[in-house]
């Protein structure tokens, strides 16, 4: 198992979810699983991974997760396998973002996802979290200061909390590649905020609250594979010069919006 996929899966690892490359998981325990664990989703229907009939629009799927609690699961797909994962260990976080989509399909009929809904889509698919008290830290990701951010500060992340809440990013972690970027949320707490176990329901809140309103982009990119622990060749400082990859920012601008102090 690579080292990108393994430091990923912790928090899943630490409800007994094994890592789907070692067996998968049957529609039954999943099932089990998400009745034991009480999932709803965003209209508090009782969450139920089933298999999938036919294909379905974005909109159709979002509707029936809403309504009827019913997860298309397709056989032998990691993609949807994953999502159940993330179904699992962020409940309130994939029920907030099943309500924030249904809340923009009820407001338009327009056949093409809304500002709000991209970025929804966004965190839901290749989405991070990054947490932690160090606004230092944080900024530094957020200005594209990276070889700074991963190596100088390299002591700085163990105090740091990055939880991949995407389960598109999950599946491309299986078999990692060098430009493997993810959408990170940025979050900078206060002492006592920083409990890592919060961050479910934190980020849920977030989205409820209208992170993503308006034209200001709350997510930052980052580069993954240059997460201290997590890729082998990240071990030298020559590994963050590659500007292909590790890309400057373009406008400084945005870097005061890409970290959310809590």
């Amino acid at each position: 198992m690579n080292s990108a996929l393994t430091a990923a899966w912790r928090p899943f690892h630490e409800i007994g979810l094994p890592l789907p490359n070692d067996r998968q998981l049957s529609h039954a325990s999943l099932n089990a699983l998400a009745k034991s664990r009480r999932l709803r989703s965003g209209g508090d229907a009782p969450i139920e991974f089933v298999l999938q009939n036919g294909k379905l629009s974005a909109a159709q799927y979002e509707t029936q997760i809403y309504h009827d609690g019913r997860v298309p699961t397709r056989v032998d797909s990691w993609h949807d396998l994953y999502n159940a994962c993330c179904w699992l260990r962020y409940p309130k976080l994939k029920a907030a973002l099943n309500r924030g989509h249904c809340q923009d399909l009820a407001l338009s009929d327009a056949p093409t996802r809304s500002r709000r809904r991209d970025k929804l889509t966004l965190l839901d698919e290749v989405g991070v979290v990054v947490f932690g008290t160090d606004l230092s830290l944080l900024t530094k990701l957020a200005s594209h200061q990276w070889a700074q951010a991963f190596f100088d500060c390299r002591d700085l992340w163990s105090t740091m909390e990055v939880r991949v809440v995407g389960h598109g990013l999950l599946e491309q972690l299986a078999t990692p590649y060098l430009g493997l970027t993810a959408k990170a949320l940025l979050l900078c707490a206060n002492d006592s905020s920083a409990d890592p176990d919060n961050v479910d329901e934190t980020v849920a809140s977030l989205v409820d609250n209208d992170l993503f309103s308006g034209r200001t982009g709350r997510l930052s990119p980052l580069p993954v594979l240059g997460l201290p622990g997590w890729w082998p060749p990240n071990e030298t400082r020559d590994f963050y010069l590659d500007q292909s990859y590790f890309r400057p920012l373009r406008d400084d601008s945005v870097v005061a919006s890409r970290v959310l102090t809590l």
